[in-house]
């Protein structure tokens, strides 16, 4: 199974272990045409983008592919945090107009007066028991469906790890939106028991290996058996063989 891109990686700009360079660099000793770089976003606790490490990562992507004449496809974007009930991205506007590919997922380990703010969200999402988790489900829902309709989302990444959601109304707005749901290395399971109706919504399915260590891009070991798993059609998942194509952030 040959993959051609990998559409969720991180840095040293937040819990990453290598430079934008290394990165790139990897992406081609894989093998891979295509790679996006998708820091933590700007409420994460400790490790997190800031506009001073986004204007650097601009300028390291545009030196290494100037420096080595690559070919290799760049796409710059953030992992966003979906916050609160209703549905806040804790992405600037500025910085979403500047982003080639914008992601959207659910994390528990924020900045402590932004926690604190969102707590009944953060907290009982992130660490509270499935029963509890499962009286906010409908508002998790809501959430999801008004950030999509709010912000120009590429990526729903890891959907229903930790924080669960009604799926078939997550995926009929994700379809309506043209947003890719993915396939996560790390936590591809958390699909499997809707794969059938991801696999009948027809939503768009796009692999990440969600490498925080630089070694590990391109690597969808997991992901591929997922895929052969339950034998679905390569050509229904970006970055096997189709090449994704995201939103103009500065288009409406």
């Amino acid at each position: 199974m040959k993959f051609v891109g990998d559409y969720h990686t991180h840095t040293l700009a937040s819990d990453g272990t290598g430079f934008v360079r290394d990165n790139l660099r990897y992406a081609e000793k894989r093998g891979l045409e295509e790679v996006a770089i998708t820091d933590h976003s700007f409420t994460c606790f400790l490790c997190h983008m800031t506009r001073w490490k986004f204007n650097l990562q601009e300028k390291a992507i545009k030196k290494y592919l100037d420096s080595t004449k690559s070919s290799l496809k760049v796409y710059h974007g953030v992992e966003g945090n979906l916050l609160g009930f209703d549905g806040y991205l804790d992405v600037p506007d500025d910085v979403i107009k500047r982003c080639d590919v914008l992601h959207l997922g659910f994390h528990r380990y924020l900045k402590i007066h932004v926690a604190f703010k969102y707590a009944k969200y953060v907290f009982t999402n992130g660490f509270g028991p499935k029963r509890a988790k499962e009286k906010i489900k409908d508002l998790n829902t809501e959430s999801y469906l008004k950030a999509m309709d709010t912000y120009p989302i590429d990526v729903l990444v890891h959907l229903g790890h930790r924080c669960p959601v009604n799926v078939d109304a997550v995926l009929k707005k994700a379809a309506e939106k043209g947003i890719y749901v993915e396939f996560n290395e790390k936590h591809v399971d958390v699909l499997e028991k809707n794969i059938e109706t991801i696999l009948d919504s027809g939503v768009k399915l796009i692999v990440g290996s969600d490498a925080h260590n630089y070694k590990k891009i391109g690597r969808l070991d997991q992901v591929a058996k997922f895929i052969e798993k339950y034998q679905i059609p390569e050509e229904r998942i970006f970055g096997l063989g189709a090449k994704p194509t995201f939103k103009d952030k500065n288009n409406g």
